[in-house]
């Protein structure tokens, strides 16, 4: 008697284990669904405002439309809980952390503007990059020497013009890097020249404090939309640590 109760409990253990996974398999397939779903619905989402978080020059909303609620982000806008809004879905951020909020969104949408009945917000050239004021920056970094046969990140500033368009190299100190906005890893870079730091973008993987060489093509103006916009930057750049 005492084997066939130790067989029963050992089946029903391993039953509800399989369960409980075909659970969250489940759980798991409905959020990608919808997830899917939302990304390919209409080109534009209408609907009302639930839950609103100011965040700096930004507005991030939730929206009812239907029986979906939906995420997204714009450029500061006065709104409150209960506004009727739309906006174009052609930003989709999946699986979006953002840093200053600690909170993770399954889908955002990045716009350039949330229309309601009231007003409408816009990207503002004020957004646009702007060159660091000395009194508030941090101090030039040390020990980051010029590459031999590279540039400093001074260099390319003050000779942005000359070198635009043309394949440079530079060696920095990473100082900043977020994996995975826009399809792209996002890194910037210091050195010894200037309080100016440097954007790239890549496929890469670095870490805080480590020194990079970056090679890539120089870019001016880069304007992504959205509120990103760079005077100088390197895209799909090449790392060497």
């Amino acid at each position: 008697m005492i084997i066939k109760h130790t067989h029963l409990l050992t089946l029903l253990i391993s039953t509800s284990l399989t369960f409980s996974n075909v659970c969250l398999m489940s759980s798991a397939i409905a959020e990608e669904k919808t997830a899917n779903k939302i990304l390919k619905q209409s080109p534009k989402i209408k609907g009302e405002v639930t839950e609103i978080l100011d965040v700096g020059s930004y507005t991030y909303v939730k929206v009812k439309s239907g029986k979906q609620e939906v995420w997204a982000a714009a450029p500061a806008i006065k709104l409150t809980v209960g506004d009727k809004i739309s906006f174009a879905t052609t930003m989709p951020m999946e699986n979006f952390h953002s840093e200053t909020l600690n909170r993770d969104f399954p889908i955002v949408y990045f716009v350039n503007r949330l229309i309601t009945d009231k007003t409408t917000s816009l990207t503002k050239p004020e957004t646009a990059y702007k060159r660091p004021d000395p009194k508030k920056a941090t101090p030039l970094v040390k020990k980051i020497d010029k590459l031999k046969g590279g540039a400093t990140i001074a260099e390319i500033y003050t000779k942005k013009a000359k070198l635009a368009g043309k394949i440079v190299k530079v060696r920095g100190l990473v100082t900043k890097f977020t994996e995975g906005v826009m399809g792209k890893n996002w890194i910037h870079l210091r050195d010894n020249s200037t309080l100016e730091d440097l954007t790239i973008t890549t496929d890469a993987v670095v870490k805080l404090g480590d020194v990079v060489v970056i090679e890539g093509k120089l870019k001016l103006d880069k304007d992504f939309g959205y509120g990103y916009v760079y005077a100088v930057m390197f895209e799909d750049a090449k790392v060497i640590k």
